[in-house]
């Protein structure tokens, strides 16, 4: 019987510290709990900004609001602060400053300068910078890549135009020792119809001589332009194929 008094008597003990326990951390908890009250001071430099509004955030539940007036100033309470960390969000003509983990003070002073660039903003512009760097590189790879197709498209329609210079103007030879040679066949053949013409009315052996020497003098003139012609046509054909006419 004193065996379960006894375990009776500590369990009552043990309760009643368990509840004072709990009891004194509410207290304690409730005693440190108070209100804050602090300023939000807006700008833009120089310029103070008016209109704009500040939020806090504690464990993203907005627990203070406001506007700033004609000085930039934005008077904030938040009540039964626990000395968690905050966040005032600053908004102005669609822009936004944000100030993360704060501990609040009472009485505090806060500034939010939208002439100053955040950290976070930093690093979305050196993000957005070395992106735009990136399209910037592709479009000056692009742009180098298609000056250089057309440099070359540009050689090669250069290279093929002084080739089409040089196959004309060796052409333009060839045509002027073929024109040559077309005059000389026809004094030849002139010179041939005559001797034909004077041959039929030779009536002495002297004249006769005279016709064969000259008729020898035309034939080997005639075998001359001859083998000139076949060179010039042999040359001809031998351009054609270098320049794939």
């Amino acid at each position: 019987m004193k065996f379960f008094k006894k375990i009776l008597l500590v369990s009552m003990v043990f309760s009643l510290n368990t509840n004072y326990a709990i009891n004194n951390a509410n207290t304690i908890e409730t005693l440190h709990a108070h209100d804050v009250k602090f300023s939000v001071f807006v700008k833009n430099g120089e310029q103070l900004l008016n209109g704009a509004t500040a939020k806090v955030l504690i464990n993203n539940v907005e627990v203070a609001a406001g506007t700033s007036n004609e000085v930039g100033n934005v008077d904030l309470l938040v009540k039964s602060y626990k000395h968690e960390k905050a966040t005032i969000i600053v908004s102005y003509d669609r822009q936004t400053k944000t100030i993360n983990n704060l501990t609040l003070v009472n009485g505090k002073f806060y500034y939010a300068d939208f002439a100053v660039v955040d950290v976070i903003d930093l690093e979305k512009f050196s993000k957005e910078k070395t992106a735009t760097a990136g399209e910037v590189k592709i479009s000056q790879s692009k742009t180098e890549k298609a000056k250089l197709e057309g440099d070359s498209q540009f050689n090669k329609a250069n290279k093929l135009k002084k080739s089409e210079v040089k196959y004309k103007k060796k052409l333009s030879k060839i045509n002027k020792s073929q024109r040559k040679i077309d005059k000389v066949n026809v004094k030849l053949d002139k010179s041939q119809k005559m001797l034909d013409a004077k041959e039929e009315n030779i009536s002495e052996d002297a004249e006769f001589l005279k016709v064969k020497d000259r008729q020898l003098r035309i034939d080997k003139q005639r075998n001359k332009y001859n083998m000139r012609q076949l060179k010039l046509d042999k040359k001809l054909k031998k351009l054609n194929k270098m320049y794939n006419k």
